[in-house]
Protein backbone atom coordinates (compact mmCIF):
# COMPACT_ATOMS: atom_id res chain seq x y z
CA UNK A 1 0.00 0.00 0.00
CA UNK A 2 1.69 3.39 -0.80
CA UNK A 3 1.58 6.27 1.52
CA UNK A 4 -1.17 8.03 -0.32
CA UNK A 5 -3.13 4.72 0.15
CA UNK A 6 -2.04 4.70 3.53
CA UNK A 7 -3.17 8.20 4.69
CA UNK A 8 -6.41 8.21 2.25
CA UNK A 9 -7.67 5.14 4.00
CA UNK A 10 -6.68 6.70 7.42
CA UNK A 11 -8.59 10.13 7.08
CA UNK A 12 -11.57 8.06 5.29
CA UNK A 13 -11.88 5.89 8.42
CA UNK A 14 -11.38 8.91 10.80
CA UNK A 15 -14.48 10.54 8.44
CA UNK A 16 -16.85 7.56 9.15
CA UNK A 17 -16.53 7.10 12.54
CA UNK A 18 -17.19 11.26 13.27
CA UNK A 19 -19.91 10.56 10.86
CA UNK A 20 -21.61 8.04 12.82
CA UNK A 21 -21.23 10.98 16.11
CA UNK A 22 -24.37 12.93 17.02
CA UNK A 23 -23.68 15.98 14.66
CA UNK A 24 -22.38 19.40 15.93
CA UNK A 25 -23.39 23.16 14.53
CA UNK A 26 -19.74 24.44 12.83
CA UNK A 27 -18.74 26.33 10.23
CA UNK A 28 -16.14 23.71 8.99
CA UNK A 29 -13.72 20.77 10.05
CA UNK A 30 -10.41 21.31 11.77
CA UNK A 31 -8.14 18.91 11.15
CA UNK A 32 -7.08 19.26 14.94
CA UNK A 33 -10.19 18.04 16.28
CA UNK A 34 -10.81 15.26 13.73
CA UNK A 35 -7.22 13.01 14.69
CA UNK A 36 -3.93 13.05 16.60
CA UNK A 37 -1.66 14.54 13.60
CA UNK A 38 1.11 13.14 15.49
CA UNK A 39 -0.53 9.63 15.34
CA UNK A 40 -0.81 9.74 11.99
CA UNK A 41 2.47 10.56 10.96
CA UNK A 42 3.97 8.46 13.05
CA UNK A 43 1.79 5.49 11.62
CA UNK A 44 3.31 6.11 8.38
CA UNK A 45 6.76 6.17 9.31
CA UNK A 46 7.87 9.42 10.60
CA UNK A 47 10.04 9.56 13.05
CA UNK A 48 8.25 10.51 16.58
CA UNK A 49 10.60 13.63 17.48
CA UNK A 50 9.41 14.89 14.01
CA UNK A 51 6.10 14.14 14.20
CA UNK A 52 5.62 16.02 17.25
CA UNK A 53 7.51 19.04 16.02
CA UNK A 54 5.52 19.70 12.44
CA UNK A 55 1.86 18.14 13.47
CA UNK A 56 1.06 21.61 14.47
CA UNK A 57 2.32 23.51 11.70
CA UNK A 58 0.69 21.39 9.41
CA UNK A 59 -2.68 21.11 11.02
CA UNK A 60 -2.26 25.35 10.94
CA UNK A 61 -1.75 25.04 7.19
CA UNK A 62 -4.59 22.66 6.23
CA UNK A 63 -6.75 25.01 8.51
CA UNK A 64 -5.33 27.97 6.24
CA UNK A 65 -5.85 26.71 2.92
CA UNK A 66 -8.75 24.87 3.67
CA UNK A 67 -7.32 21.57 3.28
CA UNK A 68 -10.11 19.67 5.59
CA UNK A 69 -11.57 16.84 3.25
CA UNK A 70 -9.42 13.43 4.18
CA UNK A 71 -8.45 12.62 0.09
CA UNK A 72 -6.99 16.17 0.36
CA UNK A 73 -5.69 15.89 3.38
CA UNK A 74 -3.58 12.64 2.08
CA UNK A 75 -2.97 14.54 -0.68
CA UNK A 76 -1.33 17.30 1.04
CA UNK A 77 0.54 15.09 3.29
CA UNK A 78 1.76 12.62 1.31
CA UNK A 79 3.38 14.63 -1.14
CA UNK A 80 4.85 16.63 1.34
CA UNK A 81 5.85 13.47 3.22
CA UNK A 82 7.56 11.99 0.19
CA UNK A 83 9.43 15.18 -0.82
CA UNK A 84 11.11 15.03 2.84
CA UNK A 85 11.23 11.31 2.76
CA UNK A 86 9.20 11.08 5.86
CA UNK A 87 10.19 14.88 7.04
CA UNK A 88 14.11 13.63 7.58
CA UNK A 89 15.23 16.66 4.89
CA UNK A 90 13.53 19.76 4.13
CA UNK A 91 16.32 20.76 1.73
CA UNK A 92 16.78 18.69 -1.41
CA UNK A 93 19.94 16.34 -1.28
CA UNK A 94 22.41 17.47 -4.01
CA UNK A 95 24.61 15.33 -5.52
CA UNK A 96 24.68 16.97 -8.46
CA UNK A 97 22.89 14.00 -10.06
CA UNK A 98 22.65 14.50 -14.13
CA UNK A 99 18.90 15.52 -13.45
CA UNK A 100 19.84 18.75 -10.85
CA UNK A 101 22.77 19.74 -13.39
CA UNK A 102 19.55 20.44 -15.21
CA UNK A 103 18.44 23.17 -12.93
CA UNK A 104 21.66 25.35 -13.85
CA UNK A 105 21.11 27.89 -16.66
CA UNK A 106 17.77 27.92 -16.94
CA UNK A 107 16.44 31.61 -17.23
CA UNK A 108 13.01 30.93 -18.23
CA UNK A 109 13.10 28.98 -14.82
CA UNK A 110 14.99 32.22 -12.76
CA UNK A 111 18.23 30.30 -12.39
CA UNK A 112 20.72 32.70 -14.41
CA UNK A 113 23.89 32.37 -12.20
CA UNK A 114 26.35 30.19 -11.88
CA UNK A 115 24.94 28.44 -8.68
CA UNK A 116 21.69 29.01 -8.96
CA UNK A 117 20.80 25.10 -9.33
CA UNK A 118 21.98 24.57 -5.80
CA UNK A 119 20.77 27.71 -4.40
CA UNK A 120 17.30 27.34 -5.35
CA UNK A 121 17.12 23.58 -4.83
CA UNK A 122 13.79 22.02 -3.58
CA UNK A 123 12.97 23.44 0.09
CA UNK A 124 10.56 23.20 2.14
CA UNK A 125 7.76 20.61 2.79
CA UNK A 126 6.68 20.50 -0.30
CA UNK A 127 9.67 21.20 -2.02
CA UNK A 128 9.77 24.78 -3.97
CA UNK A 129 12.07 24.77 -6.58
CA UNK A 130 13.66 27.42 -9.20
CA UNK A 131 15.04 31.23 -8.78
CA UNK A 132 11.32 32.14 -10.30
CA UNK A 133 9.29 30.12 -7.65
CA UNK A 134 11.45 31.50 -4.89
CA UNK A 135 10.95 34.82 -6.22
CA UNK A 136 7.23 34.88 -6.72
CA UNK A 137 6.75 32.97 -2.97
CA UNK A 138 9.42 35.94 -1.44
CA UNK A 139 6.81 38.57 -3.15
CA UNK A 140 3.59 36.80 -2.15
CA UNK A 141 5.16 36.03 1.97
CA UNK A 142 6.67 39.62 1.98
CA UNK A 143 10.25 38.81 2.30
Amino acid sequence: MTLFEQLASFFKSMKTALAEQPAVQTKRVEPKKIYPLTVVLTNVGVRPSRATEFAEPLVLAMQEFDIIEPIDQAAFLANGLHETMMLRYLREIWGPTPAQDKYENRPEMGNVNPGDGYKHRGGGFIHLTWGINYEKTGIAIGV
